[in-house]
């Protein structure tokens, strides 16, 4: 007499059909994770390069502290006395230097700010931008000595 199994059998091939959809739905699952996270980690970049630009451009908003401020006393950065830029201040601020000018307006990026008049570079200060992925730019208007003239800020990683 023969006994008959009640037992089933998974075939091979059923196996690493299954198997295949598996590891091919946790590769796309791990690929876009990654993706989310590069994109969160650029989100971040962009988002402090944004803060620090706003950082640098509000020194031309406020007088800082002390009110008559030099490298020796300062506070906090400001470059204007009443509605002009104040060229001791530029001067002073160069006299700080680019760490602790970094250090005062808490930056975490590399930053560079250029002055004009209507025909010539008259103020900069801060590190070249050199090639990078991300940077960002500000052009403002502001007065110096009773003449208009352009800033141009520059932020990047």
């Amino acid at each position: 007499m023969r006994f008959i199994s009640n037992k089933s059998q998974v075939l091979v091939y059923d196996f690493f059909v299954a198997l295949s959809i598996f590891l091919v739905a946790i590769m796309l699952l791990l690929f876009n994770w990654n993706l989310s996270l590069e994109e969160i980690s650029e989100r971040k970049r962009i988002e402090y390069l944004s803060s620090d630009l706003n950082k640098i451009a509000a020194i031309f908003d406020k007088e800082g502290f002390p009110l008559y401020w030099n490298s020796e006393n300062v506070k906090e950065i400001g470059l204007l006395n009443g509605f002009e830029i104040n060229w001791t201040k530029l001067i002073s601020l160069k006299d700080l230097g680019y760490s602790k000018a970094a250090s005062l307006l808490a930056l975490s990026s590399n930053y560079y700010l250029r002055l004009y008049n209507s025909s010539n570079k008259i103020f900069e200060f801060g590190k070249l931008p050199s090639n990078t992925s991300t940077s960002f730019r500000l052009d403002r208007i502001g007065i110096l000595n009773k003449t208009l003239v352009r800033i141009e800020i520059v932020v990047w990683k």
